[in-house]
């Protein structure tokens, strides 16, 4: 696979990428642009050596190379580099959240069409196999859904301790997550929204009510399906994943490669298949992002 990343950005999404990023190809085909971490950037010789921090306006184009850019900077300065990969025509892959709205979601996605080229919101929750198994198993009809998502201070993901964007809340910041993976059992047919409050909303007619807790006092991620105020079977998401369903537990050993399998699937599809699997996806998400 002969492409080249210029990752945006140096925080910890950033950082989780280029690890994963260097289980495939060598760090010579790793650039990083981040204006704020320039300095902690040059320290980094493990990871990309001195000559790979460019500025913008120097970096691009080696145009016999293939490049794909990857967006993890804040989330108030996205669409600067989404235009950026659209005017360059590069493919691109946009670290959430994404706050833009639906409308330009959609004029994004017409654009990247139009030049040809590949975009996707990253979305590893999607290429979970566990997650495909259990939405499989799910064959109880429900018309309710209750969502925890409570995440204690100072939590280490992927190795490294999460903190919190600013300038977003914490419905924002997890909201794509839960999108995702409702959308696994929704079979990611043409889904319509109906929006009432950050905790409240309708995903295809069914309920869906959510129960969203930043520094909470313990980690919880529960997804509990209902029928007629019965709970028919629950999935709880940990290190490792545990589905309860007709009185029986089903237990996933989880190996964290979901990041792995959406960058492979990226690099693999052209533009139209992504567009087609996944562009009513990255227009719902963007509408209740903005919630």
């Amino acid at each position: 696979m002969n492409n080249n990343f210029l990752l945006i950005g140096y925080g910890r999404w950033s950082k989780i990428y280029i690890k994963t990023l260097l289980r495939y190809f060598p760090k010579k085909n790793l650039f990083v642009y981040s204006k704020t971490n320039f300095r902690n950037l040059k320290k980094e010789k493990k990871v990309l050596n001195e000559n790979k921090i460019k500025t913008l306006k120097t970096f691009f184009f080696n145009n016999q190379k293939k490049y794909i850019l990857i967006i993890c900077n804040k989330s108030t300065n996205k669409e600067k580099y989404i235009k950026f990969a659209q005017t360059n025509k590069i493919d691109c892959i946009c670290e959430k959240p994404f706050l833009l709205g639906k409308n330009k979601m959609e004029m994004i996605i017409k654009n990247f069409k139009k030049n040809k080229t590949k975009f996707l919101l990253s979305i590893p929750w999607i290429f979970n196999n566990n997650i495909q198994r259990i939405a499989k198993k799910n064959k109880y009809e429900f018309n309710e859904i209750k969502i925890d998502w409570h995440e204690k201070d100072n939590i280490i993901k992927y190795g490294l301790k999460k903190t919190f964007d600013k300038n977003i809340n914490f419905y924002q910041d997890v909201i794509s997550h839960i999108i995702c993976l409702l959308y696994k059992f929704f079979k990611g047919k043409k889904i319509k929204i109906n929006f009432k409050s950050s905790s409240l909303f309708y995903f295809e007619k069914k309920k869906i009510i959510l129960s969203l807790k930043k520094n909470s006092k313990k980690n919880m991620r529960k997804i509990s399906f209902y029928k007629n105020n019965q709970n028919v079977s629950s999935i709880f998401l940990g290190k490792d994943i545990r589905y309860f369903i007709n009185k029986k537990n089903y237990f996933y050993k989880d190996k964290k490669r979901d990041l792995d399998k959406m960058i492979l699937y990226f690099i693999k599809n052209d533009y139209m298949k992504i567009f087609k699997d996944y562009s009513n996806l990255f227009v719902i998400i963007s509408k209740l992002t903005r919630g």
